[in-house]
C-alpha cells in the first residue's frame, strides 16, 4: 500500500514547519518493485539500509523523528534496535504487533473463518493464480 493514507501528516509541515518526509519502501506502492528477487533479498538489512539511504539522501541522519505504521513500524522498531542510530529523536509506532509470532497465529484464525476461495488467497498470497482474480483487487 502507497503512504498516500498518510498525507493529512503533512499538516505538521503547514502548521509548525516541521519538514515530512514520506516515502514507500522498496517493493511497496509507488517505489521500485522488483518482482523477480526471491525470498532471500527482502531482508530486515535492506529495509534498515534503504531507510539510512533516505535519511543520508536529505541529510537530516543527525536529527530526526520516526513514525511507522503497520510494518513500517514493525521497520522503524528493528531500525532503532539493532542499528541504535544517535540521530534518532523520537519513534512513533502505529498500528503494529508487539509479538509476530502472536499475530500470525490470532492472523490464521481469523483467515480460517473466510470462505475457501479468500481464505486460501490470504494463505498462498499473490504467488498463487488468485492474484488475477478479484480477490486483490
Amino acid at each position: 500500500m502507497s503512504h498516500d493514507y498518510l498525507a493529512p501528516h503533512s499538516d505538521l509541515h503547514i502548521a509548525n514547519d516541521i519538514p515530512v518526509i514520506f516515502y514507500d519502501q522498496i517493493g511497496i506502492g509507488k517505489s521500485t518493485h522488483l518482482r523477480d528477487r526471491g525470498a532471500k533479498f527482502w531482508t530486515y538489512d535492506l529495509f534498515m539500509d534503504e531507510l539510512q539511504n533516505l535519511l543520508d539522501y536529505f541529510g537530516i541522519s543527525d536529527n530526526y523523528d520516526l513514525l511507522g505504521h503497520s510494518w513500517g513500524a514493525m521497520l522503524a522498531a528493528m531500525f532503532g534496535a539493532a542499528r541504535q542510530p544517535t540521530g534518532l529523536q523520537h519513534i512513533v509506532l502505529v498500528g503494529t504487533p508487539a509479538s509476530m509470532q502472536l499475530w500470525e497465529e490470532e492472523t490464521n484464525k481469523l483467515a480460517q473463518g473466510l470462505t475457501f476461495t479468500a481464505g486460501s488467497a490470504c494463505k498462498d498470497g499473490p504467488s498463487a493464480d488468485y492474484a488475477v482474480t478479484s480477490i486483490y483487487l
